[in-house]
């Protein structure tokens, strides 16, 4: 099919320069044509500008160019469509025919009705390309906009692939938070605890000094773990014969059983009365002093007016806390006191607990005892016996610890893995250098790769940012997301009450060569007089004119 204008103009574009054209580029480019209809002489004259070479780090060579254009298309280095391309690249230019032109013959073999061989991917990125671009022009998009084309990236994929990011990212911090601890921490639990089953079990040592059991498969530590086990248990049925009384052995089987338990309870007790003591200081609003809440005994007292304490609940004859008649009269919140009963209530129970465990303990040992004294065991026997208990119970101790330990351990590097592989696809497969602007990254510079800069509405609370460079090499984004509209500020200040109170926006102000957005970190944030909850973003070296934002990116044009 024959090419039209519009379309080889777009196609040249995109090869060129990576970028769908605009409504300000495309008058630029039909009024060219009308003075000189040559496509040609259009790529030739696109190709020396200052533009074009600022694509390229210092002296770009003819090689360079020809892998930008080509690369584009997706060809790589090494692969037979490419060896193809660039010898057809390299013949042309060696009999005279200048840059520009070829490059727009690539176009037209890519876009006519007879595909080369062993190009029909190159014609479909390039076919891709144009479409989205014709789309980005009828959609009256007054500048140009990056495109991706060798991958076959668009800004829907990249906006995906953030999200994606974004998730798995939250998802670490999720799990960092409800484990109140770092992911360092957690590694050094877990090689320590490994370090320290290893060196039970007798796995000796690697050269940084660590049992050899730290760097072992699971399905190896968990073999060895049984194997160490089951020797734990035979020692303590070895001894358990030696005895050869049942009776003996049964008393201090349970001893240790009662020990476990109230070791239990105890600390259960220590979580119920730290519980207590909180929803304490909640209720007081974390004041304390006069005024506030006190327990006293089998009491709570509140201090009234006068400063008398008064008895508004107490422990009734069942053994539970129940509010008086006075509560009513002096608590305010009732919520935060109902919390409080409740949390106080909790710690009776686990009181009671702990009462019963210690004292089964105690009725234990003293039968243990007795029961030692009747058979008239050999006292030897008895403590073999009993540090074959022991040494089982260390090893148990010590298995826990770990198996905890790797169980969390895992679970960082599941999450951590999926945090990195969204990365990846970000990095390695649609090749963007991700930063994710967050508080404290003040001064940033756009570099020869492709830049994506990810806006993070905790950055919020007059943290100004500065980005320079952008869009001056590679393609680069600043992704907002879709949930903001692009809004002038005009003459106002940001103080000045703007915008609507129901939408996300960012305002937009030209300041001198720099772009200063305002972006807002909710809704209302535009309506207040405070700028603490916007976040104030400077491009330096940006004129709104050259800027595109849609489907939540802001893309900066210094092309054509």
């Amino acid at each position: 099919m024959a090419i039209t204008k519009t379309q080889a103009v777009q196609g040249l574009a995109a090869l060129m320069f990576g970028q769908a054209v605009g409504t300000a580029s495309a008058a630029n480019f039909r009024e060219i044509l009308a003075n000189d209809p040559s496509i040609y002489n259009l790529a030739n004259s696109l190709i020396a500008t200052e533009a074009f070479g600022r694509q390229f780090r210092g002296e770009a060579t003819t090689q360079d160019k020809i892998d930008l254009v080509l690369g584009r298309l997706g060809l790589e280095e090494g692969s037979d469509s490419y060896e193809t391309a660039n010898a057809f690249v390299n013949a042309r230019l060696e009999a005279g025919v200048p840059a520009g032109q070829v490059i727009a013959e690539i176009g037209e073999k890519l876009l006519g009705d007879s595909i080369p061989r062993g190009f029909a991917d190159a014609s479909e990125i390039l076919r891709d390309a144009i479409e989205r671009s014709n789309a980005h022009l009828e959609a009256g998009n007054e500048g140009n906009v990056s495109l991706q084309l060798g991958n076959g990236v668009t800004t829907d994929l990249l906006a995906q692939a953030i999200e994606q990011y974004q998730t798995a990212e939250q998802a670490l911090e999720d799990f960092l938070e409800a484990n109140d601890t770092d992911a360092d921490t957690i590694e050094a639990g877990y090689v320590s605890a490994a370090d320290a089953l290893g060196d039970l079990i007798g796995d000796g040592e690697n050269d940084e000094g660590l049992s050899n059991f730290v760097g072992r498969s699971a399905a190896a530590q968990d073999g060895q773990i049984a194997a160490a086990q089951a020797a734990a248990n035979a020692d303590v049925e070895l001894a358990a014969s030696a005895i050869d009384n049942r009776t003996v052995v049964n008393a201090i089987n349970l001893v240790y059983t009662r020990n476990a338990a109230q070791e239990d309870a105890e600390s259960a007790l220590e979580a119920a009365t730290t519980a207590r003591g909180d929803a304490l200081v909640a209720f007081n609003g974390g004041a304390e002093g006069t005024g506030t809440a006190e327990f006293v005994g089998n009491t709570l007292t509140i201090d009234n007016a006068d400063g008398a304490a008064v008895v508004v609940a107490a422990i009734s004859a069942n053994g539970t806390w129940v509010a008086t008649n006075e509560a009513a009269q002096l608590v305010e919140d009732n919520e935060a006191f109902q919390s409080l009963l409740t949390a106080a209530n909790a710690q009776v129970v686990a009181q009671t607990a702990f009462n019963t465990a210690d004292a089964q303990l105690t009725a234990a040992q003293e039968a243990a005892t007795a029961a030692i004294e009747n058979a008239e065991v050999d006292g030897t026997l008895i403590e073999s016996y009993t540090e074959a208990l022991e040494a089982r119970q260390v090893l148990s101790d010590a298995v826990s610890a770990f198996q905890e330990a790797r169980d969390l351990n895992d679970q960082l590097d599941a999450l951590t893995e999926a945090r990195d592989n969204a990365l990846a696809v970000i990095a390695n497969d649609y090749e963007f250098e991700l930063t994710v602007l967050a508080e404290g990254e003040t001064a940033l510079t756009a570099g020869e790769t492709n830049d994506l800069y990810v806006f993070d509405d905790v950055t919020g609370s007059d943290n100004a940012i500065t980005i320079a460079g952008l869009g001056d090499a590679g393609t680069d984004y600043l992704y907002f997301g879709e949930g903001y509209t692009a809004v002038a500020l005009g003459e106002g200040e940001i103080t000045d009450r703007v915008g609507s109170a129901s939408a996300l926006e960012i305002f937009w102000k030209q300041d001198g060569d720099n772009l200063v957005l305002y972006v807002e970190a909710d809704a209302t944030a535009g309506n207040s007089t405070s700028a603490a909850d916007i976040t104030e973003i400077t491009l330096t070296g940006v004129n709104v004119a050259d800027v595109d934002f849609s489907n939540g990116f802001l893309s900066v044009n210094n092309a054509a």
